[in-house]
């Protein structure tokens, strides 16, 4: 049985005292629709996650983003669409305010909310909505490079537990073969 953490382990092993930081569910690593974000979509919810600690965890629901921020952040100016469309798709992300430019001196950045935290709707704070556990995915997200955890793959959908156990199985089998021509 692991014996309860002293307060010298705490501190190691704790968050870094006096500097910012995010935590992210490990379910959601393991999702399907976590393997399936691009590389500009999790530079996207990455840039509001780092949004969502500069504001204290305070303004979910309204995280700015300009496409210059975002580009500074290393999105292709020409993906930044398709980047917020593919995280509102599987559902990292919400836009709660459209952007738009109104002239040249007046321009009104989008706002967004990340899905596995609390946030604003609608002026009330609301418990994190998880939509990305409900996302609509293609079949190849559903294959996994290794074996998940059993803890983790118990706590799977089915669906999604069934795809991880055949692509474990299949996994075995090539590293047996592979072990098999070498010997």
């Amino acid at each position: 049985m692991p014996k309860r953490a002293d307060k010298r382990t705490a501190t190691i092993l704790g968050p870094p005292e006096g500097r910012p930081w995010v935590w992210v569910e490990t379910e959601m690593l393991y999702s399907p629709a976590w393997r399936e974000v691009s590389i500009n979509g999790r530079r996207l919810i990455d840039f509001l996650l780092i949004e969502h600690r500069n504001h204290a965890g305070a303004e979910n629901g309204r995280l700015k983003a300009t496409h210059r921020q975002l580009e500074a952040f290393g999105l292709s100016v020409n993906k930044i669409r398709a980047a917020i469309e593919e995280c509102e798709r599987l559902g990292f992300v919400r836009a709660t305010a459209q952007g738009f430019e109104a002239g040249r001196a007046k321009r009104h950045p989008t706002l967004f909310r990340l899905t596995f935290y609390a946030g604003s709707i609608d002026s009330s704070l609301s418990p994190p909505t998880n939509e990305w556990k409900a996302a609509k995915i293609q079949k190849s997200a559903l294959t996994t490079k290794g074996n998940l955890p059993s803890e983790v793959r118990a706590e799977l959908p089915p669906e999604v537990r069934a795809a991880a156990n055949v692509v474990s199985i299949k996994n075995h089998r090539k590293r047996n073969q592979i072990k098999g021509k070498a010997e």
